[in-house]
């Protein structure tokens, strides 16, 4: 369970423009941050005080700035514009040695801020109850470690898989930072990507035909003759003007052909569909294209990336690595004996890596038996084995030297890896806690499934479907005449035909000829304007320049969902519901048991 995707499901508004956070005096250990209540202080700043040489920032909060015992009450406040990367680690609220910085608090905002919009609410963000998220969050995670949930073996391997994968991404990040695209080259890719080419071609039924134009052309006859005389025999098609083949358009196996080719080159026949062609270059263009070259420039910046990266591997490998080749090209893996049993206890160090435990032959093929591990004996007779032994060879030596290289250079020892593994810490033992101290206990029935169904039954219907189409006039006049004589019988067709005074497409809002859409897709004023529609019937609707007839073709009514059928989504939905509450009552038992502090007092400007 992710817990950053949880706290801002649980979310309640969205974020307020240009927000601030004020700090004061902690709240009273045991109460949840709902209830906490600015302490008064005769050492705190007035709300809004400049600090003291400080610039003018956006809106801002106090912070406690020293704190002395568990119980003091000297406080000091100080402006912190909410988003400010400076303060991304002041404390907003601790449970007894844990810290929740202000990061988390903002990081919770905006995916609450994220969720809102997206589903077109508004209000104004409680960020009391997203503090209090956090706290409660943070409980279940103590609470999980103090249980010993981190040290399971499945936890553990997951959190241990993580640190590695945080390494090598911070070598990698560190190693191409700075890295730029190779003009040439962008030049080169965007070529590749926006190349067209002018030709001009014809079409042979008949193989024979073609190889025999091909072969009068290389004789010395022109291009235009031989394939004027092959149309005009009825032996080919085309060939009167020439085309434009753009790169995106062509089989990979002809744009290499054309590639090759210079112009005014006539190719070899070969074979399309329909027959065979034979096809004279007539020119090559690079037309401009933003996008592409934005392309170009990308894949371009990721090969200089590979590039650096593979070099820097490669220095590592050579610094630290040593590989005995004989030994491993001596070894076949597939052979019935020894057999792979026997080498999986073979203690022969294949790989040297200074400073570090060797790799022996029974180590390779553990890995390599995993990696066949349905059908390893079927891959030893079809020689699949030994091919990729190189690979996983490779496979070990990254998995020592690259964390080796990251520890080395202290990567592991910065604020933002360190702050990337708590937040995984965090994220894996709170779904942990979830999955095996929450969740078995929660059993969904049937009764309470249909009841939630009865109280939000309009969620689970379906809307009305419309097949329509349009015609469209520039005077409100002649629209509502039109609709007076179709609905009198006049044919649509001849109306579309002969009505006069339609709009340009050019000028067109929409255009419906006979789309199938439903109400809810549609425009609410089109939806409006349809409102008790049914087949046959013909609507007036105004909108920009024009007014529209629309003719509803079909019409399937709005319907309700069976419970049977949307069974499944209500249990994942009452479900999600009850385990909410129960993190929620989890965390309130334990906040009795550990002291908690909460410096926030309000965000605002």
């Amino acid at each position: 369970m992710n817990l950053r995707l949880l706290l801002a499901a649980l979310a309640a508004a969205v974020l307020p423009a240009g927000p601030g956070l004020a700090y004061g005096p902690a709240a009273k250990p045991a109460a949840p941050a709902s209830a906490a209540k600015p302490a008064a202080s005769p050492h705190a700043a007035k709300p809004g005080a400049p600090v003291p040489g400080a610039k003018p920032a956006a809106p801002a909060a106090a912070f406690p700035v020293a704190e002395k015992g568990t119980d003091a009450g000297i406080y000091a406040q100080l402006k912190a514009p909410l988003f400010d990367e400076r303060f991304a680690s002041f404390p907003v609220a601790r449970i007894e040695d844990e810290v929740i910085e202000l990061r988390e608090l903002t990081e919770t905002l905006a995916g609450a801020h994220e969720s809102r919009a997206m589903s077109d609410k508004a209000g104004r963000t409680d960020h009391v109850a997203a503090l209090d998220r956090l706290i409660d969050s943070r409980l279940i995670v103590i609470e999980a470690r103090d249980s010993g949930m981190d040290e399971l073996p499945e936890v553990a391997a997951q959190l241990k898989a993580y640190r590695e994968t945080a390494l090598l991404t911070a070598l990698k990040d560190r190693t191409t930072r700075g890295a730029k695209a190779d003009p040439a080259e962008v030049e080169r890719l965007f070529r590749d990507i926006v190349r067209e080419w002018k030709v001009r071609s014809v079409l042979f039924p008949e193989e024979k035909d073609a190889r025999e134009a091909s072969a009068q052309i290389a004789g010395g006859k022109s291009y235009e003759e031989v394939t004027r005389a092959a149309v005009a025999a009825k032996k080919a098609y085309g060939g009167e003007e020439s085309q434009v083949l753009p790169t995106s358009k062509v089989l990979p196996h002809v744009a290499d052909m054309l590639k090759a080719m210079e112009v005014g080159k006539v190719s070899a026949p070969f074979q399309v569909q329909g027959g065979w062609t034979v096809l004279r270059i007539d020119g090559v263009n690079y037309p401009e294209n933003a996008r592409a070259r934005a392309d170009a420039e990308a894949q371009a910046l990721t090969a200089k990336k590979t590039e650096l990266l593979k070099t820097y591997y490669d220095g590592m490998v050579k610094r630290w690595v040593k590989i005995d080749e004989a030994l491993l090209k001596s070894i076949d893996f597939e052979a019935p004996k020894p057999g792979i049993e026997a080498l999986k206890k073979d203690k022969r160090t294949l790989i040297r890596v200074t400073g570090d435990k060797p790799v022996t032959v029974g180590q390779l093929a553990v890995e390599l038996e995993k990696q066949f591990f349905h059908g390893y004996a079927e891959a030893a007779k079809a020689k699949k084995i030994n091919k990729v032994k190189g690979i996983f060879i490779d496979a070990q030596v990254s998995k020592i030297v690259v964390p080796k290289e990251a520890r080395r250079l202290g990567l592991d020892q910065t604020a933002e890896y360190k702050q990337k593994v708590a937040d995984n810490d965090n994220s894996v033992l709170f779904g942990t806690y979830v999955d095996k101290a929450i969740a078995p206990g929660l059993k969904v029935q049937d009764p309470e499934l249909k009841a939630y169904y009865e109280k939000h039954r309009a969620q689970y219907s379906l809307p009305a479907f419309y097949k329509l189409e349009t015609l469209a006039f520039y005077d409100l006049k002649a629209a509502q005449a039109a609709v007076d004589k179709l609905r009198a019988g006049t044919d649509y067709k001849w109306m579309r035909t002969n009505a006069e005074g339609q709009l340009k497409s050019s000028d067109l809002a929409f255009a419906l000829e006979g789309n199938t859409v439903s109400a809810k897709s549609m425009p609410p004023e089109v939806a409006k304007s349809l409102a008790g529609a049914k087949k046959g019937d013909y609507r007036l609707h105004s909108e920009g320049v024009g007014h529209y007839v629309i003719h509803v073709i079909d019409e399937i009514p709005a319907s309700e969902q069976p419970f049977d059928e949307v069974r499944e989504s209500i249990v994942k939905q009452v479900a999600a519901d009850r385990i909410a509450q129960a993190i929620q009552e989890a965390a309130q038992k334990l906040r009795a048991a550990h002291e908690v502090k909460i410096y926030l007092t309000h965000i605002g400007s």
